[in-house]
């Protein structure tokens, strides 16, 4: 039971030994031949329980893990458009609770990457790859916070020259969310000239506000980190 790594069988073991025992004890009439069969039934039941967890659990956790990924890149979509619509019309600020909820799902992924098995090197290989895809997540929702914390501490209107970064920053959390790697990775490259332009632009003029730059930058390094999650999305899906 051990060298299987079904420890939580082990007590069950216990006691089955027990029983035999006192089995063993109590009828003088025990032979051999029952004791081999039930030996044989336990350890057909134990391999058939072992293949039946090594062929359907692995994949109900991963497509566990699809879905926390798909609900983190849908949050951050829905969030970054709850922020360029404040900037647009203006209004109530969005609240907090959108980031909590992008904040857990992530939690709820990297545990289950910590607590998955790895008993090859293809699985050893695929969960660090889910690592990794953690660790994305993580620092890209710490730098969107950053942002958004710059963005909504103005007045709307007060970064227009973002609004086009933002929207077409949303599109590229939308298309992650649907696993469409290489146009993700197409509306990176767009976003990335949008955001050269403007730094082209404005150094021409001279009279950009340091907010619009300190914002400029932190959306740049969100750019990256989706960028890396696009490059990472082919080998989760193909692994």
């Amino acid at each position: 039971v051990t060298q299987l790594r079904l420890e939580a069988g082990r007590g069950m073991a216990y006691l089955g030994c027990w029983s035999m025992s006192l089995f063993w004890q109590a009828d003088t009439r025990f032979h051999w031949a029952m004791l081999i069969n039930l030996v044989v039934a336990a350890a057909v039941g134990i391999v058939m329980a072992h293949l039946a967890t090594l062929a359907f659990f692995p994949r109900l956790r991963r497509d566990r893990a699809q879905a926390l990924d798909q609900q983190i890149s849908q949050a951050l979509e829905q969030r970054t458009e709850q922020v360029r619509h404040w900037l647009l019309n203006g209004g109530e600020r969005p609240t907090a609770d959108r980031l909590d909820a992008i904040q857990t799902a992530i939690l709820q992924l990297t545990q289950l990457v910590q607590t998955a098995p790895a008993q090859d090197h293809r699985r050893r290989r695929l969960r660090s790859r889910w690592r990794q895809n953690g660790l994305l997540w993580q620092q890209c929702l710490r730098h969107w916070t950053l942002l958004e914390q710059q963005l909504l501490h103005g007045e709307p209107l007060a970064a227009q020259p973002l609004l086009i970064s933002l929207e077409q920053l949303q599109d590229l959390a939308g298309s992650l969310r649907l696993g469409q790697w290489s146009e993700s990775l197409r509306r990176g490259e767009r976003l990335n000239a949008t955001l050269q332009s403007q730094r082209t632009s404005e150094t021409t003029e001279g009279n950009t506000a340091l907010s619009t730059l300190t914002s400029r930058a932190q959306l740049q390094v969100v750019l990256n980190l989706l960028t890396s999650r696009a490059l990472l999305g082919a080998s989760l899906t193909r692994a």
